[in-house]
């Protein structure tokens, strides 16, 4: 019997535009590489197949065996938010950024790479590969994925992170392979083996170190905050379809929570007041000092939650959750610009 570790995989994410169910190929054979590579914390690729009942009566009180019905994939996956090491150039994590904001983002060599949002959508390929390297490992790949929600936190001493949920068309696996449709084998004819030499770009930031803006005051004393945001992607069967194949839209969601330090300032009055009066204002967010490694979100049009106080600890916390980003005007699509530098 082998013992199979859960830190011993490896995870590569592919990006394709438009959307496709398709895995990135040339004529079946996949176009996989080491630079796909991707650190990561967890992930999980998942695979539901519904099962049909069978409704007709029987003459006694069981029921007859139930078919296999419709299928689809779902993966949950958090990396470290971790920079390329040099502003201005992708990071390993690029692929994730280009289908939450669906498209990839506006390069300024040896500066800094701007992500803003388009409603097109966008699919990811992701594949997990696992030791030992047996013939029977559940090497898995998510085909035709989509990003429905996400987040970022800030302010714990720790390793800040990217999570990102989402589903696909399907999840296949290596020792199965050969019995999956031709839909689930995402246009490939055999399950690969994983690329060589991979390396990673630069290292993960620290969530404790960064800047925090809100109405252009950067006085606040932040004990911690998180930035998220819903899609408003997913698919959808088409008749005919086992599987769903129709990538589908409807509004998107961006916000923000975050817990201060309470002080007797008027900055503070201010902002507590907005929860009340509902006026929005801009905010500025972001994780990293060392260049390559700086990630800026800049949200628009914030309008706050509900308040809440805590004074269990040494010091007061004042905390407002649910806080939505809007945008400016219709169509301008800047609710949230990501800036990496």
């Amino acid at each position: 019997m082998s013992f199979i570790s859960p830190i011993d995989e490896r995870v590569y994410v592919q990006f394709t535009t438009p959307w496709a169910s398709t895995i990135p190929n040339s004529t079946g054979t996949p176009t996989l590489a080491a630079a796909d590579a991707v650190r990561h914390v967890s992930c999980r690729l998942s695979a539901t197949c519904n099962l049909v009942p069978s409704v007709a009566k029987t003459g006694s009180l069981g029921r007859l065996v139930g078919q296999k019905g419709r299928r689809l994939g779902s993966f949950e996956l958090t990396v470290p938010l971790q920079g390329s090491g040099t502003a201005g150039t992708a990071a390993d994590m690029d692929p994730l950024w280009t289908n939450i904001f669906g498209q990839a983002g506006t390069v300024v060599a040896s500066t800094s790479i701007t992500y803003s949002t388009s409603e097109t959508v966008t699919s990811l390929t992701i594949w997990k590969f696992r030791d030992p390297a047996g013939s029977n490992i559940y090497n898995e790949v998510l085909t035709g994925g989509i990003i429905t929600d996400w987040e970022v936190g800030g302010g714990d001493e720790a390793e800040a992170t990217l999570t990102v949920r989402g589903v696909g068309v399907f999840t296949s696996n290596k020792p199965n392979f050969t019995s999956m449709s031709t839909t689930e084998k995402g246009g490939i004819s055999a399950f690969p083996s994983e690329p060589s030499s991979v390396t990673y770009l630069g290292t993960p930031a620290l969530a404790f170190v960064g800047s925090f803006s809100l109405n252009a005051v950067t006085s606040f004393s932040v004990e911690k905050f998180r930035v998220f945001g819903s899609t408003g992607r997913s698919l959808r069967p088409a008749f005919g379809s086992y599987n769903s194949t129709v990538p589908i839209q409807g509004p998107r969601t961006i916000g923000c929570d975050f817990s201060l330090y309470e002080e007797d300032t008027s900055a503070m009055a201010t902002l507590r007041h907005k929860s009340y009066s509902k006026a929005s204002f801009p905010g500025i967010m972001a994780i990293g000092e060392t260049a390559g490694n700086i990630h800026t979100f800049n949200l628009g049009g914030l309008t706050l939650g509900p308040e809440s106080t805590s004074d269990n600890g040494a010091e007061s916390i004042v905390s407002f959750s649910g806080n939505e980003a809007s945008m400016s005007a219709l169509g301008a699509n800047d609710e949230l610009t990501y800036v990496a530098t």
